[in-house]
């Protein structure tokens, strides 16, 4: 599959060369791409449009940033592991907060027979909302979100979830690799170990947090501004030349660590 795109709210094509995406809220035939150009050693991210009568070498174009492909290779497991240390928070599962809770394992989740069954649950109930054109372009159109609150909520999906609900005691799970947590409040969170050691999973981030914690405060903000400010100053223009006086893009380096 090359493209998937669900209503007008997302839009992505993903190819040797090139991711392209765009969302709701961007201005009309503007998109994102993300370029892995083989004749360069970087790779950048631009705004693109889509001008009716204008060629595509001179179509308009902004850079927002690029980054040595050697960086960005160094780069994707340091990244990883930042994201990963601030989503996990260590817990004491002995504490009183755990007393009286329950567990869905996620090994249980991973049998053959509940990952089929899921599978085609999620499957026959987005069918009848989606359209394949051309073997590569899959379309979603419908209303997504009560679709998938119908599928979750389906009583067979409910049933077999239930079924692998088990009440939660630290000393009888040795090998347990973890599993979603829900207390006496029925509040449910991600629960995993690592190294003998558990910790619970928290995405209550803001996007921009993430950026931070890779980037920095500054450099990240000054990304975003100079983002913002590309994709009003590409509204108003028609040709590739217009755009140099607009375009300032950010170099990304790897800096080493002492």
């Amino acid at each position: 599959m090359e493209s998937i795109s669900i209503n007008k709210s997302l839009w992505i094509r993903v190819q040797q060369h090139q991711i392209n995406f765009d969302y709701e809220g961007l201005p009309e035939k503007v998109h994102f791409t993300i370029a892995f150009n083989s004749n360069s050693d970087f790779i950048n991210l631009h705004l693109s449009k889509n001008v009716k009568g204008v060629p595509f070498r001179n179509k308009p174009q902004i850079k927002i940033c690029r980054i040595a492909k050697k960086d960005f290779e160094l780069l994707i497991p340091e990244i990883s592991l930042g994201i990963l240390q601030s989503i996990l928070r260590k817990v004491d599962i002995n504490s009183t907060h755990y007393l009286r809770s329950f567990i869905i394992p996620f090994d249980d989740l991973e049998t053959n027979e509940h990952q089929k069954f899921f599978e085609e649950a999620f499957v026959n109930g987005f069918e009848p909302l989606t359209h394949v054109k051309q073997k590569k372009k899959l379309r979603v159109r419908g209303d997504v979100e009560k679709k998938l609150v119908e599928v979750v909520e389906s009583s067979e999906l409910q049933e077999t979830t239930l079924s692998t609900i088990k009440e939660f005691n630290p000393d009888e799970y040795e090998n347990l690799k973890g599993g979603f947590i829900i207390n006496d409040t029925s509040e449910t969170k991600g629960l995993i170990k690592v190294n003998n050691e558990w910790y619970e999973m928290d995405f209550s981030r803001n996007p921009l947090e993430y950026l931070e914690l890779i980037m920095g405060k500054e450099l990240s903000q000054n990304l975003v501004q100079y983002t913002s400010d590309s994709i009003n100053n590409i509204k108003k223009l028609r040709t590739k030349e217009e755009c140099k006086e607009f375009e300032f893009p950010i170099l990304l380096k790897r800096i080493e660590k002492e």
